[in-house]
């Protein structure tokens, strides 16, 4: 396995292998790291909750993903926007100073496991994509489209699972700790099972509520 010191923007959410998303990068420690990265357009990113601070040598956290910049556009104000495709998993064998942006040295943690349980992954994508509609009935401002396909290779599409998974993020980070895919998703569905009780006890909660008021 690969081992490199890789700079590491640390963010409020989880970037799956995969998974695309944008970057807002304003702050000044993380436009050095953009400024350090552009002969790559490669870094890692982990996640961090807002209340644990800045510095990653207070939190425990060593799980994260590379990622590969696809798009870049500065703003007027001196803010860039990035497009970031996450590439692989990486885990922090040791933090290191000296930037004004964390870095690490890295060990690239690819999937272990010859093969992915292909019923297992039919019954966590029943899972997920019930629970995604169960979602949408109670969130109506976060609607999420019910067919979302999922497609590539069978190891890629559970990462897909994950990324479509509408659960905490600190979930999404036990997820992306797990090595092993056919464990990831065997969490994944008992999450899933999980979240929809909960949803379920809190529809019947509404209807609850709703016959309370009507009697008045």
């Amino acid at each position: 396995m690969t081992h490199r010191v890789l700079p590491i923007f640390q963010l409020g959410a989880v970037v799956f292998p995969g998974q695309t998303i944008g970057l807002c990068i304003f702050e000044h420690r993380y436009k050095a790291l953009f400024e350090d990265v552009q002969d790559t357009m490669e870094f890692g990113t982990s996640y961090v909750h807002s209340s644990e601070g800045a510095n990653p040598l207070q939190r425990r956290r060593t799980t994260g993903t590379i990622v590969q910049v696809l798009a870049v556009h500065p703003l007027a104000d001196g803010q860039i926007l990035v497009a970031i495709e996450g590439k692989q998993r990486f885990t922090v064998q040791r933090w290191i100073e000296g930037k004004p942006y964390p870095q690490g040295l890295i060990k690239e943690t690819p999937c272990t496991g010859k093969s992915v349980d292909h019923e297992l992954l039919a019954t966590t994508s029943t899972a997920v994509h019930g629970l995604r509609a169960l979602h949408s009935e109670l969130h109506l401002e976060d609607m999420l489209k019910k067919s979302c396909p999922i497609e590539g290779s069978d190891k890629a599409m559970v990462w897909q699972l994950l990324a479509l998974a509408p659960l905490s993020t600190a979930d999404q980070y036990r997820l992306l700790s797990i090595s092993n895919p056919n464990r990831r998703m065997r969490l994944l569905r008992k999450l899933c099972a999980e979240r929809y009780g909960d949803y379920e006890r809190l529809m019947e909660l509404s209807s609850e509520d709703e016959s309370w008021l009507a009697d008045l």
